[in-house]
């Protein structure tokens, strides 16, 4: 909620950020050190690449162009970093969320063909369900 990223508005809903794959999420932990946070890696707070398994009702597919044509959005747009990009992609999560969708399988901003999951947590308890998967290992410690 307190964070501001492409996929939730800050302070109104928040969202959990995964990646399907360890690579996807390294790149993204990576780009967000690197370009809002500035901080080198070794610098930030000690963090782990975790696993997760998820079961998840009504997700939205941006992976999927007929998806984004609906959505009158490029996949140049859906993985840019200007401001009306990220705006783009915030309204388009506003839609999901009256839907209702419970998450957004987009693409990947920081590593090309890599994709992620966005999570909203709020809503009925019997569409989202997370357990802790079987994988975790140090990420910059």
């Amino acid at each position: 909620m307190h964070a501001a990223g492409c996929w939730n508005r800050y302070d109104e809903y928040g969202c959990l950020y995964t990646a399907l794959t360890r690579e996807g999420a390294i790149a993204e932990y990576r780009k967000v050190v690197g370009k809002y946070v500035e901080l080198a890696a070794s610098e930030d707070d000690k963090r782990d690449v975790v696993s997760i398994r998820v079961h998840v009702e009504l997700v939205l597919d941006l992976t999927d162009s007929r998806v984004r044509d609906e959505y009158r959005a490029s996949l140049i747009t859906l993985t840019g970093d200007h401001e009306a990009d990220l705006e783009t992609c915030r309204s388009i999560a506003d839609l999901a969320r009256a839907r209702p969708y419970r998450a957004i399988l987009s693409p990947s901003a920081a590593l090309e063909g890599a994709v992620n999951l966005n999570i909203y947590l709020e809503g009925r308890a019997a569409e989202l369900r997370l357990w802790e998967g079987p994988d975790r290992e140090p990420l910059n410690y």
